[in-house]
């Protein structure tokens, strides 16, 4: 509570970088989307 922020906001901030470095890890160039059936 000292910085006055809820638990979901460190979740939300965890989460964001944790997808961030997912993205830079992997080249998500090569995936083709697929066509709707």
């Amino acid at each position: 509570r000292y910085l006055r922020t809820d638990p979901r906001f460190w979740l939300n901030l965890q989460a964001a970088h944790d997808l961030s470095k997912a993205e830079k890890a992997h080249s998500y160039k090569k995936i083709v989307p697929r066509r709707a059936a």
